[in-house]
């Protein structure tokens, strides 16, 4: 009798598990995850890298969400990179844009691994549990351009997530409306970093409104904005918030406490224990078993 009983919980233990992972990996990323992986995150106490390594980091402890820097070298690729002017030790500048094959075989600082969008793609198609926010630098193209990019080599690689995986990062309104036109992405994320005179003349309300009427679920802040009354009227409208870039534990203790939903942040990772809950269950996702397909 003890014998079978054990049994009995062992099977509603298993019958709960499965339940639980069905409905975690049912979830928006945005109700899962609550770190992104700002540049990739930082590695050796340098930022903006968008290095292998520092992706291969912050993958490893327990990030899910990697924004990503793209620029386009002077033959049209798009390689992640944040500026041409920063100071990694390669002799790049605006007024010295390296090539494809040259930005890919030189090293960051002379040490990290340089990605290009194919890489970041391949990543994506190892990795089904990572999502790539993608932060589309350059000015001298139009947008959909580079997203058009990004689609074409998703198709010549046979990576057919991309729709789901690949968050669109939009800057004001006529970028989402423009890519929206266009393509058929999932997510988006409506980043305010360029809208700072808006938020400063109008406050949120007009955002708001935009965001509702298009479905936009996730809106990123800089701090300054973040108070407890903007984030209110984002959230009690279905909108999440986040903000960049945190790399303090207290900061995004208290921004938690205003009522933000996530960060930005080069070296804050999630709890040992909420890692370990992410790996397990995406390891047991169950939905993608025969079984459970419609």
């Amino acid at each position: 009798m003890k014998k079978n009983k054990k049994y009995l919980y062992l099977i509603v233990a298993f019958v709960v598990f499965i339940i639980a992972s069905l409905y975690w990996n049912s979830q928006p990323y945005y109700q899962k995850y609550h770190h992104i992986a700002h540049a990739l995150g930082g590695i050796d106490k340098v930022e903006y890298t968008n290095s292998l390594e520092a992706l291969n980091l912050s993958y490893n402890r327990g990030i899910r969400l990697m924004e990503v820097d793209f620029l386009y070298t002077n033959d049209g690729h798009l390689v992640c990179r944040h500026n041409w002017n920063e100071e990694f030790g390669d002799g790049f500048s605006k007024k010295n844009i390296p090539d494809h094959k040259t930005f890919m075989e030189s090293k960051i600082n002379g040490v990290y691994t340089t990605l290009d969008i194919e890489s970041i793609i391949r990543f994506a198609m190892e990795h089904p549990d990572v999502y790539f926010v993608t932060d589309i630098k350059s000015y001298k193209f139009d947008i959909c351009e580079a997203v058009e990019l990004i689609i074409d080599t998703a198709e010549e690689l046979g990576f057919s997530e991309i729709d789901e995986q690949f968050i669109i990062q939009v800057y004001n309104y006529e970028d989402y409306e423009k890519i929206s036109e266009r393509f058929s992405f999932q997510n988006f994320i409506f980043s305010l970093y360029r809208m700072k005179d808006e938020l400063k003349n109008n406050g949120i309300n007009d955002i708001l409104d935009f965001c509702m009427k298009n479905e936009i679920k996730v809106v990123t802040l800089p701090k300054k904005y973040a108070t407890r009354e903007i984030c209110n009227q984002l959230k009690v409208n279905g909108i999440k918030v986040f903000v960049y870039t945190i790399d303090s534990r207290k900061t995004w203790l208290k921004l938690k406490l205003t009522g933000v939903d996530g960060i930005y942040t080069n070296y804050i990772y999630p709890m040992k224990i909420s890692r370990w809950f992410f790996q397990l269950m995406s390891f047991f996702d169950f939905s993608k078993l025969a079984i459970f397909s419609s």
